[in-house]
């Protein structure tokens, strides 16, 4: 039961759809990547889709006015968008290029802790005023002002020229996100003294700052005193002296720290990557089908640019008493068609197929004598495809004279091929009927004083003698025998040789 239930759930979506879904699958797991990556990545992939959005909406109802302001306000928005986001971009970039796309850890096999220890051993010494803010889970960026971000590997050199005082940015923070300088010169929120860890008189600014931060976020923070040359390191609220300030020792610290993050990241990796592929399968699952149910209205009228064709003019329940005057406008009719965007018909000889089969029919039955006038409809319209929709006709009315048919009298003359050699006809006995009383559905002056048979093949008759032969008449369309007129005339021939 379950699998021919799936069986025909599958029959019923097409590969279009499938392979929709599967693309989508796989663009939305590398987002997330990036996203849990770098938290900021996800307020740049928020932003665009609320353009998309955005620009959905504006396409779905028309609204025109809208679509030339955002056609002259896309280009610099996005420029601005993207500048702002550039160094968080060029991190995605390096992902993708080391063929780390579903990952979902920033790249980076650099041990920051040697450049880190020898740094603030010699910070310590030289009692160089320092804040390094390590992040963890918490995105620390809300609670932080000012500063500039950075793209860069952690290196000793790079810490010291930073946070010497001819730098501009040495009195802010440094963050470090595993072993990337992000952020330099950044303002902390200070410590209001209402915590856990009571405030000390010999604390300065950078101390009630790290204090702050760690009482709002779970990161953590390093210290150096410029005053008494010691290192200090606050988490969740609490800020403690090292008790050793020799470079294996703050080395030993930070290997400590780092590993805690390391033993929680594995298990909050594995974690993460579930979740970005359920995630993405689960997005894919609700976006396709809802953006595809909400396109349908969209591609039901979605039309090409006019398509003009010719299509002939037939006339149905046309009076027997009456003929169209054959001096009226030519009966042919240009079609104005808008066509479906839609490959099965538009492709190829198929819309050519359907215009040779495009014809205009105009019921004339209940019309008179007299000139006429008729507005041409797409009701009139015949073998049109399904979808196609007529927008208008050139000309859009159809003149013409209607003409009561006359009756006249034609002698039948009878046609004669085929003659042996040697033989000849020499009489004509008898025609039976001789004349033909028709009602003309044309001009009469279009026509001669008799009508004639079809032509008599006389080949095979050998021997002279009096024969009688049957003959259909031959006759225009609009020359109208009585309706008891017999489908052929008996000619009767005398044939003799001379």
């Amino acid at each position: 039961m379950t699998m021919s239930f799936l069986v025909r759930l599958l029959g019923s979506v097409s590969l279009s759809v499938i392979a929709d879904i599967v693309l989508c699958v796989l663009i939305f797991r590398i987002m997330f990547g990036w996203i849990f990556s770098n938290p900021r990545l996800g307020r740049f992939v928020g932003i665009l889709l609320g353009f998309a959005a955005f620009f959905f909406t504006i396409q779905k109802f028309e609204l025109p006015v809208t679509q030339i302001l955002v056609a002259a306000l896309i280009v610099p928005t996005v420029a601005l968008v993207v500048l702002s986001f550039l160094p968080d971009l060029r991190r995605a970039w390096q992902t993708a290029t080391l063929r780390q796309l579903f990952g979902h850890r920033p790249v980076g096999g650099n041990n920051p802790i040697p450049a880190l220890s020898s740094a603030l051993a010699e910070l310590v010494r030289i009692r160089r005023g320092t804040i390094l803010i390590f992040p963890k889970g918490d995105d620390v960026d809300s609670f932080l002002n000012g500063g500039e971000e950075y793209d860069s590997l952690v290196t000793k050199s790079l810490l010291l020229s930073l946070l010497h005082p001819g730098c501009p940015r040495h009195d802010g923070a440094i963050v470090i996100l595993r072993d990337r300088i992000v952020r330099v010169g950044a303002v902390l929120p200070l410590s209001d003294g209402t915590g856990e860890t009571p405030v000390r008189d010999e604390w300065g600014t950078r101390h009630l700052a790290a204090l702050g931060l760690s009482e709002h976020c779970d990161a953590d923070i390093l210290v150096v005193s410029e005053e008494r040359g010691v290192l200090s390191h606050a988490r969740q609220g609490r800020l403690a002296e090292l008790a050793s300030v020799k470079e294996e020792d703050i080395a030993r610290f930070l290997g400590e720290i780092l590993r805690v993050e390391r033993r929680r990241t594995s298990t909050r990796d594995r974690w993460l990557s579930r979740s970005a592929w359920a995630g993405a399968v689960l997005v894919a699952l609700i976006a396709v089908p809802t953006v595809n149910w909400l396109n349908k209205p969209v591609h039901a009228a979605r039309v090409t640019n006019l398509n003009v064709v010719q299509a002939p003019i037939n006339f149905a329940n046309v009076p027997d008493d009456l003929y169209i005057d054959s001096g009226s406008e030519a009966l042919r009719a240009d079609v104005f068609l808008r066509v479906p965007n839609n490959e099965d018909i538009v492709s190829g000889r198929s819309i050519d197929d359907a215009v040779h089969r495009l014809n205009i029919t105009v019921d004339l039955q209940n019309a008179h004598a007299g000139a006429l006038t008729m507005d041409l409809t797409s009701h009139m319209a015949s073998e049109l495809p399904p979808g196609w929709e007529i927008e208008s006709y050139r000309p859009q009315q159809l003149k013409l004279t209607l003409v009561e048919a006359q009756s006249r009298t034609f002698p039948i003359v009878p046609a004669f091929v085929g003659l042996e050699k040697g033989m000849r006809v020499a009489q004509v006995v008898s025609i039976v009927p001789n004349v033909l009383s028709a009602r003309i559905k044309d001009k009469p002056s279009l026509y001669g004083p008799t009508v004639k048979t079809l032509p008599v093949n006389l080949d095979g008759y050998h021997r002279p003698g009096t024969y009688t032969l049957p003959i259909a008449l031959d006759l225009p369309p609009t020359i109208r025998p009585p309706k008891n007129f017999p489908a052929t005339v008996k000619v009767t021939v005398r044939l003799e040789k001379p």
